[in-house]
Formats: C-alpha cells, structure tokens, sequence
C-alpha cells in the first residue's frame, strides 16, 4: 500500500484527506486522479451540511438583511444591512436620507424599488460591493453575531427565498444565493 493522492476538492470544505490505496491500482496519473475524487464522494460520502435562512423570525434569521442590528458606515447609523443597501442606490441624493430614516426594514426595500427614483448609474457594477460592506459591518460590530456566524463552520449558506433569483436560490436552488456567498466570504475573512 502506498500513499498516492491527496483530494484538492475536499481540502477547502473539510480538510485535508490521505487515501491509501494499491499503487499497482493505477495506469496513469489522470487515472490516480479520477479514482482518488470517485473515493472522495462515494466511498468516504462526505458533504457539507447546508443552512437556510430567510425571514429574520425563523432560525438563522440573523443572517437576512431584515435582522435589526444597526450598523455604523459613512459617518451614520443604519437600523439594518437592508435600510443601507437600499439606500446606495440614490448615494449622494435627499433618497439616501430618506430611505435610512424609514421605520422598517420592508419599507427601506420598497423605497429602494421604487422606479421613479433616479438609480445610480453604476448600480449594477457595485451592488454586489455595497452589499458585502454592509453584511461585513454587521457582523464585525456586533460580536454576538460574528460568534453565531463562525459556528457554521463549513456549512453551506442559503437564503431559501422563491422572490430572489440573485441574492437568494430562487426557493429551488437555482438561484445564485449571493447574499450566501458574501456571508461565507465574510466568515471566511473573520474567522481565526
């Protein structure tokens, strides 16, 4: 027996795994390669838990934009990650203002959606940006949040929303989840 491979794929999700297998078991290094990820998946069956989160009332709640936790940026304070992200939208107008003094997080959302408002020509280069400055602010400024956040460990983050096909799966996994990848950035960055 030898060891012959080390599986890439796992080491970011799980660590690092050394499969022991017959060195006479492969013609090729590609072959190594194909039966070393066939072992990863199928014989050591190993995946990562994923949690779902959406509204701020269920589990994991915290991790929605809705979740009341203010946040300090540009010299002022914001009720949640939503009211600032909504706001950016009209950066540098009275709307700014506006949207960040409204009472709750749905009418920031509305404001922010409201066509008759002049958009910010360059919205859609740094939304995804704004998004991640104010999701990092979050969890950076309240530790309670940053702890509950590091527990997920390794697990895969999804907003499970059938209303958003960008930041959240779509309600059936299709969606790009963004809102989760920026949180697992996010981790990844406060992490030890």
């Amino acid at each position: 027996m030898a060891i012959v491979g080390i599986i890439p794929s796992a080491a970011i999700q799980i660590g690092i795994y050394a499969v022991i297998v017959p060195a006479t078991s492969f013609e090729t290094a590609e072959s190594c390669e194909q039966q070393v990820l066939h072992l990863d998946f199928e014989a050591f069956e190993i995946r990562m838990s994923t949690i779902y989160f959406y509204k701020p009332s269920n589990p994991h709640g915290y991790f929605s934009n809705f979740y009341e936790s203010p946040i300090y940026l540009d010299k002022k304070t914001w009720p949640t990650v939503e009211h600032y992200f909504q706001a950016q939208k009209f950066h540098g107008t009275g709307f700014e203002e506006e949207i960040r003094l409204l009472p709750t997080p749905m009418d920031a959302k509305i404001a922010g959606q409201d066509k008759n408002k002049p958009l910010r020509s360059d919205w859609e280069k740094i939304k995804d940006d704004v998004m991640r400055l104010g999701v990092y602010a979050k969890f950076s400024q309240h530790e309670n949040l940053k702890k509950l956040l590091l527990e997920t460990g390794s697990s895969h983050l999804v907003e499970h929303t059938s209303n958003d096909n960008y930041w959240g799966d779509g309600g059936d996994g299709k969606g790009r989840n963004m809102l989760g990848h920026i949180l697992m950035e996010i981790r990844e960055k406060l992490g030890p």
